[in-house]
């Protein structure tokens, strides 16, 4: 139980909704513009790879089978990923409680992430409205992502509160709890079953959140 909370404070992906939806979506856009460019049908393959684990660099290995690839090209379809419109939407526990603790408590979000991506995302899901600070930790530059706790200090000053009456919800142990923790933040993991870090795990304490939920809809048990 956390009492005297002033302040939730959410991070984005795979915490207020799913991640691969985001994937799925910048792969479909570059998809799209292949099949305009080339008249080549890659999304299902892009799909493939990235269920069944691959990360980093998908475009050159699943090109390389029709032609020859050149860096240039790549950027290009990064930036397409990057640029497009997302598709995605709210799980729906994140929905109810955004809407709900909006209305009694301070809310911020931290994301990581390139910038405009970000705010795209952001946009698209229509939640600027629910919240008082929202901190995009690239706005500071690459070396302020998480787990530094620069867009924590911002978050904090900008809700106007103390460290110990904010609590951060998130969900890779990796990074998200690391700096919190050292600032006296409580902590919550949302362990998504469909979660691209919902296997991750951290040995020592400093990754470890004070407690782990399966859905936010917990936080109203939990949140005083």
């Amino acid at each position: 139980m956390f009492k005297g909370v002033e302040a939730l404070v959410f991070d984005l992906d795979d915490t207020l909704y799913p991640e691969t939806d985001f994937v799925l979506s910048g792969f479909a856009a570059v998809g799209e513009y292949i099949r305009e460019q080339l008249g080549l049908e890659i999304f299902p393959e892009l799909k493939e790879r990235f269920l069944r684990g691959e990360r980093g660099d998908l475009f050159t290995p699943t090109l390389a089978k029709y032609m020859a690839v050149d860096e240039d090209f790549i950027r290009t379809l990064v930036d397409v990923y990057r640029r497009h419109t997302p598709m995605i939407h709210l799980y729906e526990d994140a929905a109810a409680v955004l809407a709900a603790y909006s209305q009694v408590k301070k809310l911020g979000l931290i994301t990581d992430g390139w910038l405009e991506v970000q705010k795209r995302k952001v946009k698209a899901l229509g939640i600027e409205g629910y919240f008082d600070a929202i901190i995009y930790s690239d706005q500071f530059g690459r070396e302020f992502w998480k787990p530094h706790p620069k867009p924590f200090e911002e978050c904090r000053a900008l809700l106007s509160t103390d460290f110990s009456a904010m609590i951060y919800i998130a969900d890779n142990p990796t990074k998200d709890f690391i700096a919190p923790k050292l600032l006296g933040m409580g902590t919550i993991r949302i362990l998504r079953k469909d979660g691209i870090y919902v296997n991750e795990s951290m040995e020592s304490s400093s990754g470890q959140a004070d407690m782990t939920i399966k859905d936010l809809r917990q936080l109203y048990a939990l949140v005083t």
